[in-house]
C-alpha cells in the first residue's frame, strides 16, 4: 500500500466531519504525463489512511464513483450526509436564489426550524461551517441581484444584517427592506405584493398591488391583466368598473365621477345616514334642505286611483298624504284608515279650479276664475271673489289687486293687529314751494279746500298734524276715499306716534312739553303761553332736544 499526502481546499474544518490528512491508494495507481496529471481506480477502491473506514471511495470500470458504496448507481452516489463547502443560497432546493427563499433561510437561521444536511450545504454561503446572519445577508444581496463575489464582498465590508443590510428584522418585528424599518414593513424603491384566492373555485383570481420607483400605488387584476395608478384610475373586478377615483372624486359603477362621490347604481346602507351631520339620528337626517323630483316615503307609492308622478309620505299602510297623480293634476289627501280620498284640488271645468270630495263623497266646486257656472251655496256664484296675481298680490273681489292684500268690498275683523307703523293717517294733498318731507307741521290750507301747507307762524290754531315716516316709523293705518276730495299724495298723522321737526331756538324742548308751530315753516316749538296755545296745541313730546334743528317723539294729540 502506498500513501500520499491528501489535497484539500484552504478552508476551516467542518464541525463534526473527520479531516483527511492521506490518500491510501489500494491496487492499480497510474500517474499520466500527458497533457495533465490525472488519477485512474478502476473497479477498485480507496480505504482511509488508518484502515477505517474500507471501502471509502469506490470507482468502477465504467467510470462511476460511489461514497460508501461499491455499487455506484449513478456518476457520483453517495451513501450518507454530504457536505459541499460553501452554498448556493437556494433555501427551497428549486434551483433558484430569489424572495421565495428569505422565510425557510429567515426560519433556518434563528432556530426556528430544523435543516438537513443538504439544505445546510445550501445555506452555508460563505463556507464557515455555520448558518448565520451573514449567511442571510448573502443570501438576501443574491435574491435582489448581486453577484456571488459582489455579495460575499458587501457583507464582509459590513453591509450585511449587523449594519445597512437590504433586511432589516428588528426585536419589534418591524421589518426594513433597503432601510431601517419604521413600520411593520418598510421598503425602499419599487415593491409588488399578489394577493391570489385560495379558494378552488378562484385559483387563477389574484391582485397586485405596488409601488413604483415614480412613488406611485399601482393595482393590476388578473381577470383583465390591466395596470392602473390608484391616484387616478380603474379598479375593476372581471370587466366593467366598479371603483374609479381621479381628482379627488370617486365613482362607484362609472368612470365619471362629478362630485366627491357618485354612486351609478342602487346603494344599500344597513345603518344610518346623515347629510350634514356627524351624528344621524335616523335612518336618513338631513341638516338643510331637501330637493327631489320625487320623494316617496313608505308603502308602495303607486295606488290605483293616483298614478304618474307622485309623492307620498305614509305612516303606515292606509294613511298618510299624496301630493300629484292622476291624469286631471289633482292634489290628493289620503288620511283616513279605509284610504278615503280628500281631493284638494281638480280641474272643474272652465271658471272653476277647485273641488274637495268629501268624507261622504259629495262633491264640491269652487269658482275662482271668471264666475260663468255654478257653485257652492257658500260661495257666491257670479263675480271676481279671489284672485292671486304673479306680482304676489291678492284680490278678494277684484282681479287687479294693487297691495298684499286688496279687498274690494266690506271686511270684517274680530281684532285687527298693525305691525307696520304706529299711527292712523289720512292722505292729503299739500300746497307750496317747499319740497315736503316725513316730519313737517302741516296746517289746513284756507285757500284750497281739503288740502294742507306748511305751517308759517307760531301759534297757529289751524294746525293739522305731522307728515307721517320719519325716521322710520311708517304711516300704521291710512284712511282714503280713492276719486274724491279726501284723498292725496301725504300722509299725514292725525293721532299715534310719529317724529316732529323742531327748532330749540324758541326754547328747549324737554319730555311732557307741549308743542305747537313755530316761526320757522314746518317745525314745532315748546309751548310757552298756553293761553296763545289755546286750539294750536300739536301734541306732547315724548323725547328732548336742547337746541338747534333736530326730530322729537311725538304723541300726536290736537287741541
Amino acid at each position: 500500500m502506498t500513501s500520499l499526502p491528501w489535497i484539500s481546499p484552504a478552508t476551516k474544518p467542518k464541525p463534526n466531519i473527520p479531516t483527511l490528512n492521506t490518500l491510501a491508494v489500494l491496487g492499480f495507481f497510474v500517474l499520466s504525463s500527458v497533457a495533465a496529471p490525472s488519477l485512474l481506480a478502476q473497479n477498485n477502491h480507496l480505504d482511509a489512511a488508518d484502515g477505517n473506514p474500507a471501502n471509502a471511495v469506490w470507482v468502477d470500470n465504467d467510470g462511476r464513483t460511489g461514497i460508501n458504496t461499491t455499487q455506484p448507481e449513478a456518476q457520483l452516489d453517495v451513501r450518507g450526509g454530504a457536505y459541499i463547502q460553501g452554498g448556493t443560497g437556494d433555501a427551497n432546493g428549486d434551483g433558484l436564489v430569489n424572495t421565495v427563499d428569505i422565510l425557510p433561510f429567515l426560519r433556518a437561521v434563528d432556530g426556528q426550524i430544523a435543516v438537513t444536511p443538504a439544505e445546510y450545504a445550501r445555506m452555508d454561503i460563505n463556507g464557515d461551517g455555520r448558518l448565520s446572519w451573514d449567511d442571510f445577508g448573502i443570501m438576501l444581496e443574491l435574491a435582489f441581484g448581486r453577484s456571488r463575489e459582489e455579495a460575499i464582498r458587501n457583507v464582509e465590508r459590513g453591509y450585511g444584517m449587523k449594519s445597512k443590510s437590504t433586511f432589516y428584522v428588528h426585536n419589534d418585528v418591524k421589518v426594513g427592506l433597503g432601510l431601517e424599518p419604521n413600520e411593520r414593513l418598510t421598503v425602499s424603491g419599487a415593491m409588488s405584493l399578489q394577493m391570489q384566492s385560495t379558494s378552488p373555485n378562484h385559483t387563477g383570481s389574484f391582485g397586485k398591488l405596488y409601488v413604483k420607483n415614480d412613488g406611485r400605488l399601482y393595482y393590476r387584476h388578473a381577470l383583465n391583466g390591466s395596470e392602473t395608478s390608484i391616484g387616478e384610475g380603474l379598479w375593476s373586478q372581471g370587466s366593467g368598473s366598479s371603483l374609479y377615483y381621479t381628482a379627488g372624486n370617486v365613482a362607484i359603477g362609472g368612470t365619471a365621477p362629478s362630485n366627491r362621490l357618485s354612486v351609478f347604481g342602487n346603494a344599500n346602507i344597513t345603518g344610518r345616514l346623515g347629510i350634514g351631520l356627524a351624528s344621524p339620528g335616523t335612518a336618513l337626517d338631513v341638516d338643510g334642505t331637501v330637493r327631489a323630483d320625487e320623494f316617496c316615503i313608505g308603502g308602495d307609492c303607486v295606488t290605483e286611483w293616483a298614478q304618474g308622478d307622485i309623492t307620498s309620505i305614509q305612516t303606515n299602510s292606509n294613511s298618510g298624504i299624496f301630493v300629484g297623480g292622476g291624469d286631471s293634476g289633482d292634489v290628493i289627501l289620503a288620511m283616513d284608515w279605509d284610504n278615503t280620498q280628500k281631493r284638494v284640488y281638480q280641474d272643474c271645468g272652465e271658471g272653476y279650479a277647485i273641488r274637495a270630495i268629501l268624507w261622504d263623497g259629495s262633491v264640491h266646486c269652487e269658482p275662482v276664475g271668471d264666475g260663468s257656472g255654478g257653485g257652492d251655496p257658500n260661495w257666491a256664484e257670479t263675480g271676481n271673489h279671489v284672485y292671486n296675481t304673479n306680482t304676489g298680490n291678492v284680490g278678494i273681489g277684484t282681479a287687479a289687486p294693487q297691495a298684499k292684500l286688496d279687498v274690494n268690498g266690506r271686511a270684517r275683523v274680530h281684532t285687527l293687529e298693525l305691525v307696520g307703523g304706529a299711527d292712523l293717517a289720512e292722505p292729503f294733498h299739500v300746497t307750496g314751494e317747499t319740497p315736503v318731507e316725513p316730519g313737517f307741521v302741516v296746517a289746513i290750507d284756507p285757500e284750497n279746500a281739503g288740502q294742507m301747507r306748511l305751517t308759517q307762524t307760531p301759534y297757529d290754531r289751524t294746525v293739522a298734524g305731522v307728515i307721517s315716516g320719519a325716521n322710520g316709523i311708517d304711516t300704521g293705518l291710512l284712511l282714503r276715499q280713492t276719486g274724491t276730495v279726501a284723498d292725496g299724495e301725504w300722509p299725514v298723522a292725525l293721532t299715534g306716534r310719529v317724529y316732529v321737526k323742531v327748532d330749540a331756538a324758541h326754547g328747549a324742548v324737554r319730555p311732557g312739553d307741549l308743542l305747537t308751530t313755530s316761526p320757522t315753516p314746518g317745525y314745532a316749538m315748546a309751548v310757552r303761553d298756553h293761553a296763545l296755545a289755546q286750539g294750536a296745541i300739536l301734541g306732547k313730546a315724548m323725547t328732548g332736544l336742547d337746541q338747534g334743528k333736530g326730530t322729537v317723539l311725538l304723541l300726536v294729540g290736537l287741541q
